[in-house]
């Protein structure tokens, strides 16, 4: 294009998680999805929301007893579309049970577990006993991110009442003097497989001339 030559990366080809274009490549994605739940879920009295690969129809009184239908029409619906609906993270939480939506409950009002800011608050107590070490909080190998993201979290739900644990946070680190590492994202033993392949393909590419380098010119 233009008489400039465009080079393509040898290396292993992978996508960033938690890289700010998801979002939006997710609801391009899913944009017909949506459109087809969102019909469904109205015809049936439901309503219709999605956090990335999160499916949630809420309804209430008669629009219940259509929830076998929906659910049935759902499975099809995303079938037709190429996705497939996890069978272990199908839940149905009927009214006096808590209901909790991707970690927020949503029964009457926007709110978060009190079981998990307990457990969060004693962490808390116990990172200022004993320091950072050996401690964790959900699945990530990061133990500073992860607590200072979980208090910015309960921050965007619950302003004052995370602020305080957003404040407690940012005196620990100052306290212990600790700094976030840079951790890897886990990768499957497939795609770890993968890239060591590609990385034994690229050293045997290390003799080669750099004419012999793979290009791709543009027009």
């Amino acid at each position: 294009m233009d008489n400039i030559e465009y080079f393509v990366a040898k290396g292993p080809r992978v996508l960033p998680q938690g890289a700010p274009t998801s979002p939006m490549l997710t609801n391009i994605l899913c944009y017909k999805l949506d459109k087809r739940l969102a019909g469904l879920a109205n015809k049936n009295g439901f309503n219709y929301s999605r956090y990335a690969d999160d499916l949630s129809f809420s309804a209430k009184g008669e629009s219940t007893e259509n929830l076998t239908k929906l659910l049935w029409a759902v499975r099809k619906v995303t079938e037709s579309e190429g996705f497939v609906l996890h069978p272990e993270k199908l839940r149905i939480m009927r009214k006096g049970a808590r209901q909790e939506v991707t970690g927020l409950v949503v029964n009457e009002q926007l709110g978060i577990s009190r079981k998990n800011l307990r457990k969060f608050r004693a962490l808390l107590h116990q990172i200022k006993l004993a320091g950072w070490q050996g401690k964790q909080w959900g699945s990530s190998p990061n133990l500073v991110y992860s607590v200072y993201g979980y208090a910015n979290f309960v921050k965007m739900v619950k302003p004052k009442q995370g602020e305080k644990l957003l404040q407690e946070v940012q005196s620990l680190i100052a306290q212990w003097k600790v700094k976030p590492t840079q951790t890897p994202p886990p990768l499957s033993n497939k795609l770890a497989d993968k890239i060591s392949e590609e990385q034994e393909k690229l050293k045997k590419d290390d003799g080669k001339k750099e004419d012999d380098q793979p290009r791709w010119k543009l027009w």
